[in-house]
């Protein structure tokens, strides 16, 4: 095999697909249940984030890109799973709205914000003074995108539904040896789980806990709303995904009664029909203090390569960010240094 990716969460899903589209044989190992942040995901890309609503970084190269990777990849794997719906954000107060008609006229916004000034009843949403409409936002079905790389890996590559034992990975200078299989390097998309991988443990992956629920509304489709919470639609009839919530502290493996609350609440703040709450799950986010992904070979095995720390924006990051690993791994291009594993080789000093 030319590579080993460990892990189908969306990096290694991303980075599987990119590299098969190059024409690199892979061995991928997994275990779909531990993919848990990818599992429940609401797959939410938007390029005006955060408290704030800004920008988001190098969003003028992501989003473009992004668009035509989901685009391809449906046609390929023959599955839907991308959605660009747009988004939905209803303003709290006069004084909000006027400070959007502001900023959606500057050049480096105009192309992605859009001012709403009327109610939309249609949404069904608490939005007496309008709302921004996010065009360029919308929603990838991620359990769908594994599913059909894992999908394609069977059929034209190997894939392994099992742990790999990080301690009995054997390297020499023909590349990497993993019991029956051999590649020239092996790529480490854990997320977390990089925390127990004795080559990576000191990078600084961190989990954020993120709680949402499955809620029935008779809303209509179209954009995703947003405020507070999201409320993403779901495969079957009138039921959305609500998220999500931000606890770093929170290390607890389970849902909790707090979070439940609390996002019930901001549901009911943001809707003006009812809901029922018909379920609740729990992941851990991997994050990176520079808010910034991790790419590039290990400082010193260079047959360990690493593509982790996608956070909360791991939808849009995703896509772009393989594409450059991608081309690394090919001798077509270096890494800029704010994305590179080499900014953390301090931390393998001793």
């Amino acid at each position: 095999m030319d590579y080993i990716i460990v892990g189908n969460g969306l990096a290694g899903a991303c980075l599987a697909w990119q590299l098969h589209q190059q024409g690199c044989t892979l061995a991928v190992f997994d275990v779909p249940s531990a993919n848990r942040s990818s599992a429940i995901a609401a797959g939410l890309f938007n390029p005006v984030t955060g408290k704030l609503m800004k920008k988001s970084w190098q969003a003028d190269v992501l989003f473009p890109y992004l668009q035509h990777f989901y685009h391809q990849a449906e046609l390929a794997l023959q599955r839907r799973f991308f959605y660009p719906v747009g988004m939905y954000r209803p303003f709290l107060s006069v004084a909000e709205q006027n400070e959007w008609m502001a900023l959606s006229a500057e050049p480096a916004m105009k192309k992605y914000v859009h001012v709403v000034l009327e109610q939309q009843d249609r949404l069904q949403t608490r939005d007496l003074h309008g709302g921004l409409m996010l065009p360029a936002a919308g929603y990838v079905d991620v359990p769908e995108l594994l599913e059909g790389v894992r999908a394609l890996v069977r059929e034209r590559h190997s894939y392994h539904e099992e742990k790999l034992v990080a301690e009995e990975v054997v390297f020499d200078a023909g590349g990497v040896h993993y019991r029956h299989v051999h590649a020239r390097k092996i790529i480490f998309c854990e997320g977390l789980a990089a925390r127990q991988n004795p080559w990576l443990e000191k990078l600084p992956v961190n989990p954020l806990k993120g709680e949402v629920l499955l809620v029935e509304a008779n809303l209509p489709t179209g954009p995703i709303i947003n405020r507070g919470v999201y409320l993403v639609p779901q495969r079957v009839g009138n039921v959305f995904k609500v998220g999500a919530t931000y606890h770093p502290r929170d290390t607890t493996e389970t849902i909790t009664a707090a979070a439940k609350a609390e996002l019930a609440q901001q549901t009911k703040a943001l809707l003006r029909i009812p809901f029922r709450v018909m379920g609740q799950d729990w992941g851990f986010r991997p994050t990176v203090p520079d808010r910034k992904p991790i790419l590039g070979q290990h400082p010193w095995v260079e047959q360990i390569v690493v593509f982790n720390g996608l956070g909360t924006k791991g939808v849009s990051l995703a896509p772009y960010f393989s594409a450059r690993l991608a081309a690394w791994l090919l001798a077509k291009e270096t890494l800029p240094a704010e994305i590179s594993m080499n900014r953390f080789y301090p931390l393998y000093s001793n």
